[in-house]
């Protein structure tokens, strides 16, 4: 027989991304088993160029992606931090006004206020780590175990304690 083949005898089919009619095999289409004919609705050439057009970008949009995630996790974050942080001071205010200030000198003012551990009341953590986390029930029950001094009063306190009383 002959090795021409005419275009009528051949199946055609049209690409969708480029709109070239192009013959309906497997040497200009990739497989697509969803489709009715069992090939994809581009040809070869315009999927190749799409799928490396999009690795190209990838990277850039993942990070971008990525980038607005975590700026909204953050956003959340920030958001839960800073209440359980007001209501942390909230209970340090509460607690302070309930000493009546400083022990020793009765200063109110709150940034200048130290909570000192009473000696054997057993130190669990530290006051200002559990008001940055906002863990108001270990914040209680430790400060329960403080007293509240003026910085001036706590530093000569630990001053005479590491002197010997002296």
């Amino acid at each position: 027989m002959s090795d021409i083949v005419l275009a009528s005898d051949i199946r055609m089919k049209l690409c969708r991304k480029c709109g070239r009619t192009l013959p309906a095999s497997r040497d200009f289409f990739y497989a697509h088993n969803a489709s009715r004919d069992r090939l994809h609705c581009w040809c070869k050439r315009c999927l190749c160029l799409y799928t490396t057009g999009r690795q190209k970008a990838w990277p850039e949009a993942k990070k971008a992606v990525r980038r607005a995630y975590q700026h909204d996790r953050l956003d959340q974050a920030r958001g839960c931090r800073a209440l359980k942080r007001a209501s942390a001071d909230a209970v340090i205010a509460a607690e302070l006004a309930r000493h009546g200030g400083c022990a020793t000198c009765g200063d109110t003012t709150s940034h200048r206020i130290h909570w000192h551990h009473v000696s054997g009341a057993g130190k669990a953590d530290n006051i200002s780590r559990l008001r940055d986390r906002g863990c108001i029930e270990k914040l209680v029950a430790e400060l329960a175990k403080c007293v509240p001094l003026c910085a001036n009063h706590h530093l000569d306190l630990h001053h005479e304690s590491t002197r010997g009383g002296a």
